[in-house]
């Protein structure tokens, strides 16, 4: 003897959210997953036409249409990444955008004629976002790249000229280019979209972590930089910790070093780094590609204002952005 399927428990129970339409799109039966996908109960649903229930811009409605007529015309229809609004429940007039790929059939009498169309949707949003997302990172990661070969570059070419041997160019070279990649190690961890000023200098002068609070000391609010403005500052930074450790306050036992920053009108920022009680510091003559960092490249890429002072007691300098790029 055989067995006869429940198929009111079956469609109930189907795996995916699907609904059965007249030729009015009025929804004649739906399962459960429909109503958890809009949020809305089927007794509300039940009898009303999904484009009354789910209003949208014409274009977007017409899309879904002309698959349901071709469902009613005896041809199974799918579309893909189809972009359609629905009400927020519990929200007048709100309506969040989603994205669907759907399939619709015909559902045949036993005449032959079509009367009804069986409707499968499914909310693909979150792929779609996710897409979206791997994109825009590749399209950052592309920039990045980019815009860090031409620092690296920049910074060879600057270098090289300083060093009549390779050897004493490449320690140089190479101290430089590890500071920026422990700038995008920071960047490319949990913080993509850019960083504080604090999390920079802190790692900046890590290996001194000893004299913070003493002989080392920061203050400023949260500052956010972004990621083209961390590896820029990184570089300065980097000139500056190269610079106190030969000449300056980390050279010896003498002095102390004040790094303060600020934010200014129109998203600006200021940053000051400050060595005093120093003893009988040379003051430069020249300048090599360090201070050519710090006087002329980095205030040329942020659009900034420097001012750098030696005495022979004390070495300060001072960034001023007064108006950030967007």
């Amino acid at each position: 003897m055989g067995i006869s399927p429940d198929f009111d428990a079956l469609f109930e129970n189907l795996a995916v959210p699907y609904a059965v339409m007249d030729r009015d799109y009025r929804y004649v039966a739906i399962n459960a997953l429909v109503e958890e996908i809009v949020g809305r109960p089927r007794a509300e649903m039940l009898g009303q036409s999904l484009f009354e229930l789910f209003p949208e811009i014409e274009e977007r409605q017409s899309i879904m249409a002309e698959a349901f007529q071709a469902a009613f015309d005896g041809k199974p229809t799918s579309m893909t990444e189809v972009p359609y609004a629905i009400p927020v429940p519990g929200k007048p007039g709100a309506m969040r955008e989603l994205w669907w790929t759907f399939h619709c059939h015909p559902i045949p009498e036993p005449d032959g004629s079509i009367n009804f169309i069986g409707f499968h949707a499914e909310n693909i949003t979150r792929d779609i976002r996710a897409r979206e997302l791997k994109d825009a990172i590749a399209d950052e990661l592309r920039q990045r790249v980019k815009n860090t070969l031409s620092l690296v570059q920049s910074i060879a070419r600057q270098t090289a000229p300083n060093y009549p041997s390779a050897d004493g160019f490449i320690e140089t070279f190479d101290a430089r280019i590890v500071s920026l990649s422990q700038t995008h190690a920071l960047l490319t961890g949990t913080n993509w979209d850019g960083l504080t000023f604090e999390t920079l200098l802190t790692a900046q002068l890590g290996a001194h972590a000893e004299l913070f609070g003493t002989r080392i000391n920061m203050n400023g609010p949260a500052l956010l930089l972004s990621s083209t403005e961390a590896q820029a500052i990184s570089m300065a930074l980097h000139e500056l910790l190269t610079n106190t450790t030969k000449h300056g306050v980390l050279s010896g036992s003498e002095g102390l070093l004040n790094i303060e920053w600020d934010t200014l009108d129109d998203d600006g920022f200021e940053i000051t780094w400050s060595e005093t009680g120093l003893v009988g510091l040379e003051i430069p003559t020249t300048e090599g590609f360090g201070t050519t960092i710090l006087n002329r490249i980095l205030p040329d890429q942020l659009n900034a204002r420097a001012n750098h002072r030696f005495t022979p007691n004390s070495h300060s300098y001072k960034l001023v952005v007064p108006k950030r790029s967007a």
